[in-house]
C-alpha cells in the first residue's frame, strides 16, 4: 500500500489509484476514493474529470477516506498493534 495513499486520506484529498496490490483494500470505488484500471487512459481521463468536477461527491468520499484512515493508519491504532506483534517474538 503507498504511503502517498495513506497520506492523502489523512488530508482529505481525492485519490484516483489502480486496483493493484493491497489498495483495493482500503480504496473502495465511490466510497474512500476512486479506481482505474491500469493503462486506460480513457478512465483515468474521466475519473480525473469528475473529480476535478464533483465537489459534493469528493467532500463525502474524502470524508470517509479520513475516517479509513483515522481507523486503520494512525500512530494510536498501529503502535498498539506493532507492540503486540513484537512482544509475541
Amino acid at each position: 500500500l503507498p504511503m502517498v495513499i495513506i497520506e492523502a486520506m489523512a488530508c482529505e484529498i481525492p485519490i484516483v489509484t489502480t486496483p493493484v496490490g493491497g489498495i483495493p483494500e482500503v480504496i473502495v470505488e465511490g466510497r474512500t476514493g476512486y479506481l482505474v484500471e491500469p493503462g486506460n487512459v480513457g478512465d483515468i481521463y474521466n475519473k480525473l474529470s469528475f473529480v476535478l468536477s464533483a465537489d459534493k461527491e469528493n467532500k463525502k468520499v474524502c470524508v470517509n477516506a479520513k475516517a479509513c484512515y483515522d481507523d486503520s493508519f494512525t500512530s494510536q491504532v498501529v503502535l498498539p498493534k506493532w507492540e503486540r506483534l513484537y512482544k509475541t517474538i
